[in-house]
């Protein structure tokens, strides 16, 4: 019988996490690493690089800085954070500006339970509720 030193000491042989990772989706290889973190089998910081690496490639930018700050603040280190990071931070805000005020007027008419309601009531054909959509309300099938 292994002692629980030489379990642990097995752990990462026995880990999948990098054998997988390739097959998920990258919002999903993120908690697996929030789990080998809490489990300790690897340095901190080999971790919050893989994050970081993981989170470059997604759009939540401000989540990964803050990622940044905490390795590399430790031992005393500032809250710096590359330009690429901040440069990457603008494009996306822009980038999210830029679909808010597309995708507004749909925005707007799903907020309103009235007009759900008519919607609703238009019947299920697609292009009866485009035209709907259309006439009534300005939204085209570009909006949608």
């Amino acid at each position: 019988i292994a002692s629980a030193a030489m379990a642990s000491a097995s752990v990462p042989t026995w880990d999948l996490t990098h054998s997988l990772a390739p097959y998920l989706d990258r919002h999903l290889v993120f908690p697996l690493l929030e789990f080998i973190q809490a489990l300790a089998i690897y340095p901190d910081s080999d971790l919050l690089e893989a994050k970081i690496s993981l989170l470059s490639q997604t759009n939540m930018v401000d989540f990964a800085m803050d990622i940044y700050k905490h390795l590399h603040s430790k031992g005393g280190g500032s809250d710096v954070v590359p330009a690429q990071m901040k440069e990457r931070r603008l494009v996306v805000v822009t980038e999210l500006k830029t679909l808010k005020q597309a995708a507004s007027r749909v925005v707007e008419f799903l907020s309103d339970p009235e007009r759900v309601k008519a919607l609703r009531s238009s019947g299920t054909d697609r292009d009866a509720t485009l035209a709907f959509l259309q006439t009534e309300h300005g939204i085209g099938s570009e909006d949608v």
